[in-house]
């Protein structure tokens, strides 16, 4: 049995569990959450719930309910509020997890992504590219050598391995420490926090769990001497809160990473880039941000109004072309013409000129208002 790195529970027969789950797998969007109700009474587990001091969702459709799926029942308050799952990972709290200072490279306004798939030829000079964590852990783990050689990114460029990947990807990550090691000593410039996701209607102590497991995982990769910067996700205020006294309890963390790959609907967008502006304020607007999976000119201009011209990088799958909605195929199944050197760098271009828009916008505006949200967060995306 292969070695695992964070806890000794042996590891989930995944097959067996897919048949028992709902499908919520990135990058494909979660189930939209239940309609807000118009009287605010507690969920039924709420009141001697363990965690309630550090949940702000008692009142809310986040409250714990039924079990949607088999990964929700060990986390349901007929399990014990998942107490034994959060204490393999030391609990929910994350006061014990301590960053050391890392030099951090520029990595500039954007961050284009490549793939392990076909070369690209000698890109274009660029301060930082960046591939996500799927693309090099397949029967070998890849290193930023062999991917800088293989998609001819320049020497001086910087590179980002994004842990921004499938779940099931991200618990092989966790369940193998060989791997592990492998993928911190690949040579990165900069390592995210694996974003183990916070999917709506699942418990509460599930989204704990994830959480408390991105910052495990960005700890460990510290450990091993990788340049690592954590990631950040919140469902309510007081996730905004128990995150931002954590970061300012290691202010040698200069950082935050994102992953918004799955932030579509309005609604949803709405509530994150709120709970950001708070999570930014409690910090005192300090903190540079790395978020992924935001490409529309009006998010990514009212992104660089909230949070400031030289502290916001973006990213986002640059190489994937537009997938029919009905197409047969996986993505590791489409045409060359896909992912060709051409489509790539058309699409290269147009993310970089959504960018230098919203960034002009931003210069010409009288009063940028740099911490304070405007109205562009509503236009329809």
């Amino acid at each position: 049995m292969q070695e695992r790195l964070f806890d000794p529970e042996p590891p989930v027969d995944r097959l067996a569990q897919q048949e028992n789950m709902v499908d919520l797998g990135r990058p494909r969007a979660g189930p939209s959450p239940p309609a807000e109700s118009l009287v605010r009474i507690e969920g039924v587990w709420c009141g001697p719930c363990p965690f309630r001091p550090d949940c702000s969702s008692m009142a809310t459709e986040h409250a714990c309910a039924e079990p949607v799926d088999l990964a929700s029942v060990r986390f349901h308050p007929r399990e014990s509020y998942g107490e034994a799952a959060l204490d393999v990972v030391g609990g929910h709290r994350l006061d014990r997890i301590v960053a050391v200072p890392a030099q951090l490279p520029t990595l500039g306004a954007y961050v284009p992504q490549v793939r392990f798939r076909r070369p690209h030829g000698p890109l274009p000079q660029r301060a930082t590219y960046g591939i996500r964590l799927d693309q090099i852990i397949r029967r070998a783990v890849r290193t930023a050598d062999e991917v800088r050689a293989f998609a001819g990114i320049p020497d001086s460029a910087a590179l980002v391995l994004l842990c921004f990947a499938d779940d099931a990807v991200l618990e092989d990550l966790w369940d193998d420490a060989s791997r592990f090691r492998s993928v911190a000593a690949g040579g990165w410039d900069v390592i995210t926090g694996p974003s183990y996701s916070l999917w709506h209607r699942r418990p509460r102590p599930f989204h704990f769990h994830s959480l408390k497991r991105s910052y495990v995982a960005f700890e460990a990769f510290q450990q091993e001497g990788a340049t690592a910067i954590p990631r950040a996700d919140f469902i309510d205020t007081r996730d905004v809160e128990r995150q931002a006294d954590w970061f300012n309890a290691n202010p040698c963390v200069e950082m935050v990473g994102f992953d918004w790959m799955t932030s579509r609907g309005q609604a949803h967008w709405d509530t994150d880039v709120d709970l950001l502006a708070l999570f930014d304020n409690l910090t005192g607007y300090r903190l540079r941000y790395l978020i992924n999976g935001t490409t529309t000119f009006p998010r990514i201009r009212y992104l660089f109004e909230l949070l400031g011209s030289d502290r916001l990088t973006l990213s986002d799958a640059t190489a994937v072309g537009p997938i029919p909605a009905d197409s047969p195929t996986s993505v590791d199944e489409l045409s060359a013409d896909m992912l060709s050197d051409p489509a790539w760098r058309r699409r290269l271009a147009l993310r970089e000129e959504r960018i230098a828009q919203a960034r002009a916008a931003l210069r010409a505006d009288a009063n940028p208002a740099v911490g304070k949200p405007l109205s562009i967060a509503s236009e329809a995306a």
